[in-house]
């Protein structure tokens, strides 16, 4: 939860965070491949990580017009939020990170919720790696309009 929250108080401030080894948060202006090439201010995105290229996908949706700005994990504040120690958050951080790599490589189904976006990848279905960020938090978090899906 410490992670979640870190993450979501950083996009909430326009600044984008790393997750090493998985991939990266960032926010920005993007280009949407999906809507003709328009160019929106849609933030945030996630881009995985370069050793994921060799996973048989299609291509993103989302891609930034320009840099953006990142924040590092503080494993500090997710050990003083979670009241533990930083030497424990920095472990736990790594081996999850891995863990959820390591499926993706390998092909194996993906479902993790980050409070405020999920990150799913199922080859089997079909199902793209790809974070789905929350209607809600993308309207009331960062102000953008959302479609929602008609049900």
């Amino acid at each position: 939860l410490g992670l979640c929250d870190f993450v979501f108080a950083q996009l909430k401030h326009q600044k984008g965070v790393s997750l090493p080894g998985l991939g990266s948060f960032a926010v920005g202006k993007c280009v949407d491949t999906a809507n003709g090439g328009t160019v929106q201010p849609r933030a945030p995105v996630f881009v995985l990580s370069q050793k994921f290229d060799a996973v048989p996908q299609q291509r993103g949706r989302f891609f930034l017009t320009g840099p953006s700005s990142y924040a590092r994990v503080s494993t500090t504040s997710i050990a003083n939020r979670c009241g533990v120690h930083k030497a424990g958050v920095a472990h736990v951080l790594k081996e999850m990170i891995g863990q959820i790599a390591e499926r993706v490589l390998d092909g194996e189904p993906v479902d993790v919720d980050f409070s405020f976006a999920r990150l799913v990848a199922n080859r089997e279905n079909g199902t793209r790696v790809e974070m789905r960020f929350s209607p809600t938090f993308l309207e009331r978090a960062m102000g953008l309009e959302v479609d929602h899906p008609v049900r």
